[in-house]
């Protein structure tokens, strides 16, 4: 029995990723919230703007930095949204709890261990204290193409003024989900995955939320607004590109001295014991009905 029932799990899950690695595109993903009978349902009130929606479903796939707290208190509470809302990803018990022992430890030695995260988190204090053009750039390199303040931020008019002062920033206005800017640094709109050549020109590379397959008429450096790791390929006609360091010491980067067809992907470490570990659960299940079949 519990064998069975580790095996469906397996099944299932295998299912589900094998779904979700097919839908590349994230205009194909609906809307949906977990309500209060536990009940999945249809989203009746769009969570991001039309703005900001079209903006991921392009091919830059850009992304929502939402903003809550309140500066004069010292508190900005920043997310950044690849989709529709907060993933399910980021809201399990487990991500939740690893982010709640990596704040702690934060706090404790005064430092945030994660690079990407410590950049993000700067640029939106400084942007709705402070602002920059440093600041908007650094925005943009981390692929976000909209920021939104939603309704009923505590801090929503404080923000706001801080935003309103940005160079670099385009106010869109009141939405149903709140208030909206453009994130447009030197005119130039943001995209998850960019090339940067060696004359200082930025190229922006068609992309979707997962993956990267088009023609690139651009040599130089390919910059992705994703964590640096080892898991990370990417290939120019079939030609594996060497990996760069880091772009602004947390951005995954390859060197791109040809153009042509690009195609970039990541290999996670913990797929091919996933893999082994289905496999045998499957093993151990058809075993164990076939057992159960020869007893009758």
């Amino acid at each position: 029995g519990v064998l069975g029932a580790l095996a469906l799990l397996a099944v299932g899950a295998t299912q589900s990723a094998a779904a979700f690695a097919a839908r590349g595109d994230a205009s194909q993903t609906p809307t949906y919230v977990l309500a209060q009978r536990e009940t999945v349902s249809p989203v009746g009130t769009p969570i991001v703007s039309a703005v900001a929606s079209q903006a991921q479903r392009s091919p830059r796939a850009g992304r929502i930095l939402v903003l809550d707290g309140d500066p004069a208190n010292g508190t900005v509470d920043a997310s950044l949204w690849r989709g529709a809302g907060q993933s399910l990803t980021d809201a399990s018990p487990s991500v939740r709890a690893l982010a709640l022992a990596r704040a702690r430890r934060s706090a404790a030695t005064g430092t945030v261990s994660d690079p990407a995260t410590a950049s993000l988190a700067q640029a939106a204090y400084t942007l709705v204290v402070y602002p920059d053009d440093a600041t908007v750039d650094a925005l943009a390199a981390h692929g976000v193409d909209t920021i939104l303040v939603p309704l009923g931020a505590s801090g929503a008019q404080a923000l706001a003024f801080g935003l309103d002062r940005a160079a670099g920033l385009e106010k869109v206005g009141d939405t149903n989900s709140g208030t909206v800017w453009r994130v447009r640094p030197d005119a130039t709109t943001p995209s998850r995955v960019r090339v940067e050549s060696p004359a200082g020109v930025t190229s922006p590379v068609g992309a979707s939320q997962l993956r990267v397959d088009g023609d690139v008429n651009a040599i130089g450096t390919l910059v992705l607004a994703e964590r640096a790791d080892s898991g990370w390929r990417a290939f120019v006609d079939g030609v594996p590109l060497a990996a760069a360091d880091p772009v602004d010491g947390w951005a995954q980067a390859f060197d791109m001295p040809a153009a042509g067809h690009l195609t970039v992907s990541y290999d996670a470490w913990w797929i091919i014991p996933w893999r082994i570990a289905s496999g045998i659960s499957l093993v151990i299940a058809a075993a164990s009905a076939l057992s159960a079949w020869r007893k009758r």
